[in-house]
């Protein structure tokens, strides 16, 4: 496989493609914000995040995660 943006990406939304809605555990951090988005953009209200809130969370970065 190739490790290119762009044929990551395509990775990314066919395995997203293949499942009729999606969960998505979100840190806040680029990383799970860009397979938030590719899912929100794929699925719809099919794609939820989650965030768990536990006291090794700041409370700014609950909050940016919020936002």
């Amino acid at each position: 496989m190739s490790t290119s943006a762009p044929a990551l990406l395509a990775a990314l939304e066919s395995r997203l493609r293949s499942e009729p809605r999606v969960l998505v555990a979100f840190s806040g951090g680029a990383d799970s914000a860009l397979v938030v988005a590719v899912a929100a953009r794929l699925h719809g209200p099919g794609a939820v995040a989650v965030t768990a809130v536990s006291a090794s969370l700041p409370t700014a970065e609950r909050r940016a995660a919020r936002a």
